[in-house]
């Protein structure tokens, strides 16, 4: 539930709340004390009123498209019901305190009476509140929560027409679903488009290159590091959810390594362009050990597998070792030494430069490491081919850190 409609639905308790104490107060005979009470609780009545009328337009505004909504659309209906009802409880709120008030000294039936219809004017209205929680509206909220994605992109076009979210789950290469959330440049509010699709261009290898990790198995392998470009792909998104909101599933991040994917629709006549960057995410994790502190292990499509390890897994000094072993479970020989790159979130990928290489096949290097997710990267050579694995693990904090 948003803030302006909890604050809609504190508003207008608080308004029956006070009409009832009005009624209640209204009764008997007239003293100083009982006026001083009325005119306390019709203060009380005009802040509740001031509030529920602001939170109402806030709700209005932020899922109300046009002016034409509010008779076109069963939100928009509902909002005007809420008007009209606070609108009438406003005019006996004014007539109560300007008119009634004044003469409480003589009589207190018009403040009574007025009262009785001030509170179930309220009633209606809390009633009628309710139905905002079950009403669709024609158009998501401005402020509504993100687009979720194990791997998220924003960005907007040269042109500021349009921002894009996209999320990716599960963000790593292979099948995957994505979700994009359009909204104007200058106002935030979700957009309609048509013809919304994601174009996907791979930076660091050809396509074809990587055709064999488009399976979605958890690993990469076969990015030959500073190639061009390969070939472009498509995938057509169609409306999820609330307007502004696209969904679709594909395998079109087919392997590791960086990738442009471009959020490309048309808006009327105009047509826009929305160019983002990313590295798809590692899909092997390293897992608690009790002999390595954390290690992983997986299948490598067409290379063997990998063995790797992180010690003690904690923050602070920590080794990290890696086997490559061929698929008859040997010790990969690897042409030149392997490179070891290590990244976490918010931070480039950092070298590590004292890298050993015990034996064939094998990586070992120290490195200092602080909580959070960090991707372990390692390039090398086999047999003329080239050979990119990765793990990704996860350091708790120390406890009391």
């Amino acid at each position: 539930m948003t803030t302006a409609a909890v604050l809609l639905v504190a508003a207008l308790a608080a308004l029956v709340a006070a009409g009832v104490a009005m009624v209640a107060e209204a009764r008997g005979e007239t003293t100083l004390r009982r006026i001083a009470v009325l005119r306390r609780c019709s203060v009380g009545t005009g802040l509740a009123l001031g509030v529920a009328a602001a939170s109402a337009g806030l709700l209005a505004a932020d899922h109300l498209g046009s002016v034409a909504d509010l008779v076109g659309t069963g939100y928009g209906r509902v909002v005007l019901a809420e008007a009209v009802l606070l609108t009438g409880a406003a005019g006996l709120w004014v007539v109560n305190h300007r008119r009634n008030l004044p003469l409480a000294e003589r009589t207190l039936t018009p403040v009574r009476r007025v009262s009785w219809s001030q509170a179930v004017l309220g009633g209606a209205a809390a009633g009628t509140a309710a139905l905002l929680a079950v009403v669709t509206p024609p158009v998501g909220s401005a402020w509504a929560g993100h687009v979720d994605g194990d791997l998220m992109l924003t960005g907007s076009d040269a042109a500021r027409t349009a921002t894009a979210e996209v999320g990716i789950a599960p963000g790593v290469p292979g099948p995957n679903t994505f979700t994009v959330r359009l909204g104007g440049f200058d106002s935030h509010r979700p957009i309609g488009v048509s013809g919304l699709r994601l174009r996907f261009e791979a930076l660091d290898h050809p396509l074809g290159d990587a055709a064999g990790s488009g399976s979605g198995r958890s690993s990469e392998l076969a990015i030959p590091a500073g190639s061009t470009a390969g070939p472009s792909s498509e995938l057509a998104l169609v409306p999820a959810g609330p307007r502004g909101v696209y969904r679709a599933q594909g395998s079109d991040l087919a392997a590791d390594g960086r990738w442009r994917i471009t959020v490309v629709a048309s808006v009327g006549r105009s047509r826009f362009e929305i160019p983002l960057e990313t590295v798809p995410r590692c899909g092997v994790r390293a897992l608690p050990d009790r002999s390595a502190g954390l290690a992983a292990r997986a299948d490598l499509p067409g290379i063997g597998s990998l063995q790797a390890s992180l010690t003690p897994g904690l923050p602070g000094p920590n080794e990290i070792r890696a086997a490559v072993l061929d698929p008859a479970g040997r010790p990969l020989a690897l042409d030149s030494p392997p490179t070891v790159r290590i990244s976490t979130t918010g931070h480039e990928p950092l070298a590590l430069s004292d890298v050993g290489h015990p034996g064939p096949g094998q990586v070992v290097a120290t490195t200092g490491l602080t909580p959070g997710h960090w991707r372990v990267d390692i390039a090398a050579t086999a047999g003329g081919r080239p050979v990119h694995i990765c793990f990704e693990a996860l350091l708790p904090a120390r406890p009391g850190g």
